[in-house]
């Protein structure tokens, strides 16, 4: 605060219209790259490898697929590799991996996923961050897909003839439950689990944030940030940083947002540097309209309604409120 004038990064000082305007224009570029890519097999944003029979039905909704250039691929002997989950990066040092909901067909190649990508990262903590409830206004989001602590029937998950079936060549993949708590700050469950084969068991960290309703914005920043400074804590663990598995219902809205806000929120540095109004607005400045951009090109849809796109500059003016005081 300056002679009782408030300095804001410009970015952070545009007017609604402004907002609706840019996000209007994410959604016009991205509406030409998803039509050429339906149309075009050959576009780098050819979502054809999802859209054809057999893995049509591994899709949760219809109109929602991975971009062929950076899908995720099942270690498949013979039938289809097909898993509706995208590469995404910021930059070198953010990396996550991006999914739907498992649905009950989708478990076994949902952990599958999971085993095959952290050998690839050459780690042995895998993070999971699920961003929906199971149900919502009466209307399946996700299926349960890890095991919980009800009964010795329910403590474990075992998928050797789904895999076999599907010539997933993973040896006697199974998923069991260790523990469960609550963290009131981020509001969150955190359930610890073991996902075994016949000669591995890698630690799982399954994060289920459960408050934030489909379309919609979260109902506290503060909450997204404590789960955000708990997800990354494994990496002073481990030998290079984890890449997270994010999901929602779709893996577009809400987990597009929360990779946004992660971002935001390890990376004050690139977000308030400018710290002096400007006359001029310039899109290409904007960090955060740069980062929606460059999260949709590696999965459409991402930051999916207007409403979310807001609440990412309301979070930021709220974050760079907190570092001045402090």
């Amino acid at each position: 605060m300056t002679n009782g004038i408030e300095l804001l990064p410009s970015y952070l000082t545009i007017d609604s219209d402004q907002l609706h305007d840019n996000f209007d224009l994410l959604n016009e570029i991205e509406a030409k790259n998803i039509k050429e890519g339906i149309t075009d097999s050959k576009s780098k944003w050819s979502v054809s490898d999802g859209r054809i029979k057999a893995p049509r039905r591994r899709n949760r909704y219809s109109n929602i697929f991975p971009f062929n250039y950076n899908r995720v691929r099942l270690p498949c002997k013979s039938k289809s590799d097909y898993i509706n989950a995208s590469r995404v990066q910021i930059d070198d040092e953010n990396k996550y991996i991006v999914t739907q909901g498992p649905t009950e067909s989708t478990i076994h190649h949902f952990w599958s996923m999971c085993f095959n990508e952290s050998e690839a990262n050459n780690q042995d903590t895998i993070v999971i961050v699920m961003l929906t409830s199971l149900v919502e206004d009466g209307v399946f989001k996700c299926i349960q897909y890890w095991p919980n602590d009800l009964d010795e029937s329910t403590q474990e998950m075992k998928f050797y003839s789904q895999l076999k079936e599907d010539s997933i060549d993973i040896n006697n993949l199974k998923v069991r439950f260790v523990n469960k708590i609550y963290n009131e700050d981020g509001d969150y469950l955190l359930t610890e689990l073991e996902l075994k084969t016949t000669t591995k068991t890698k630690k799982v960290y399954h994060y289920y944030y459960y408050k934030w309703a489909d379309a919609r914005v979260p109902p506290s920043a503060k909450s997204l940030h404590n789960l955000s400074e708990d997800i990354h804590k494994y990496d002073l663990e481990t030998n290079k940083p984890i890449i997270p598995i994010i999901h929602c219902s779709a893996g577009v809205g809400r987990s597009g947002t929360f990779i946004v806000l992660d971002y935001i929120f390890r990376n004050p540095d690139v977000f308030f540097s400018e710290t002096n109004l400007t006359s001029h607005y310039d899109p290409k400045r904007d960090p955060i309209y740069q980062t929606v951009f460059t999260l949709r090109t590696y999965r459409m849809m991402m930051v999916q309604t207007f409403h979310q796109y807001r609440f990412l500059y309301n979070t930021a003016i709220g974050m760079f409120r907190q570092i001045q005081d402090s």
